[in-house]
């Protein structure tokens, strides 16, 4: 029993292991990283704002939402 149990528990480490270094996630880019490449400091920058009260529907909040939302949009070059 006990060879079939340290069998056990070398496998499980190998497939941890393994699982770890395939499923690694993408490497972080900087908040002034490359502007074409995805980075979650600039979108948490961009979110906060926004998500900072609660904007339900029909409120001047979220007017105010929307419109901050917007006009990041066309700072970016896109016409919401």
């Amino acid at each position: 029993m006990p060879r079939f149990l340290l069998a056990t528990l070398l496998l499980l480490c190998a497939v941890l292991i393994v699982a770890e270094v395939r499923y690694r996630g993408a490497p972080v880019v900087p908040r002034d990283g490359d502007a074409r490449t995805f980075s979650a400091e600039r979108a948490r920058d961009a979110i906060d704002p926004i998500a900072r009260t609660p904007h339900p529907t029909g409120t001047p909040a979220l007017t105010a939402a929307r419109a901050r939302a917007t006009e990041r949009l066309r700072a970016a070059g896109y016409q919401p």
